[in-house]
C-alpha cells in the first residue's frame, strides 16, 4: 500500500523537484555578481637555506564570480593564495599566479588574477648573536638621575637574510617610560623585530632601571 502511494503521480512529484532545482539555479544566475578584493599571498615550501625577504606587489587584485549576497559577505581573509617557492633561487625571482593557486568559498569562482603574478626576493638564511638596548623614555622626577640600566639577558639570537643581519649592531626594546619617576622601573619588555629579521630569541628581556636621588 506504501509502494503505491508512493509511485502514485511519480511523474508529477519528479518534475517538481526538477523545478524546484531549475528554480533555484535561476534564482542564483540572476542574482550573479562580480567583486574585486586585495589579497595577500602565502608562500610555501620555500628552500631550506633560503628565507624570504620581500614579495612585490604584497597583495594582488582578485576577480571573483558568484550570488550577491554571498559576495557581500565575503572578506580578503576568506580567499587563499598559496605560491610554492621549491624551485625559486636566491635574488629575485618572479612567481606566476593561476586561478588555480586561488582558494575561494564553494559556489564563488575565480574570474582573473592581476597583476599575474608577483617578484620574491630570496637570502640565505643566517643567525648572529648581538646586544640588546633599552629604548629609554622620558626623565625621572627632578632631582632624581638613572644610576645604571640593567638587562637580562644582554644578548639574543636574531635569524634572519644574511646579508640584512650584517648591517645590525643591535636590538632595542620597545619603549620604557620612566617620565617622573622616583623609583627604580622593572619588569618584562619585548624587543623590536628589525626590518627582514624574521625571529629573536627570546623575543622578550627583563630591563631594571635603577633610579636614585641626585
Amino acid at each position: 500500500m506504501k509502494k503505491k502511494k508512493l509511485l502514485h503521480n511519480l511523474w508529477l512529484k519528479l518534475a517538481s523537484v526538477l523545478m524546484a532545482i531549475a528554480l533555484w539555479f535561476f534564482v542564483m544566475l540572476r542574482s550573479q555578481a562580480e567583486v574585486s578584493m586585495e589579497v595577500e599571498p602565502h608562500f610555501i615550501k620555500t628552500p631550506s637555506p633560503l628565507i624570504l625577504v620581500e614579495s612585490r606587489p604584497q597583495a594582488v587584485g582578485v576577480v571573483l564570480r558568484g550570488n550577491e549576497r554571498m559576495l557581500h559577505r565575503l572578506k580578503p581573509e576568506n580567499i587563499r593564495i598559496y605560491l610554492n617557492l621549491k624551485d625559486a633561487g636566491q635574488g629575485k625571482t618572479f612567481v606566476s599566479i593561476d586561478t588555480e593557486d586561488i582558494k575561494a568559498p564553494p559556489h564563488v569562482a575565480v574570474v582573473s588574477v592581476n597583476p599575474p603574478g608577483v617578484w620574491v626576493t630570496l637570502e640565505t638564511r643566517s643567525t648572529t648573536v648581538l646586544p640588546v638596548k633599552a629604548d629609554i623614555k622620558g626623565e625621572p622626577a627632578d632631582g632624581y638621575i638613572i644610576e645604571k640600566i640593567e638587562i637580562t639577558p644582554g644578548k639574543v639570537e636574531a635569524e634572519g637574510a644574511q646579508r640584512e643581519l650584517k648591517k645590525l649592531r643591535e636590538i632595542v626594546t620597545e619603549p620604557v617610560d620612566i617620565s617622573g619617576a622616583k623609583e627604580s622601573v622593572n619588569g618584562e619588555i619585548n624587543l623590536k623585530l628589525p626590518d627582514k629579521v624574521v625571529s629573536l630569541s627570546p623575543e622578550q628581556v627583563r630591563i631594571s632601571v635603577i633610579i636614585r636621588r641626585r
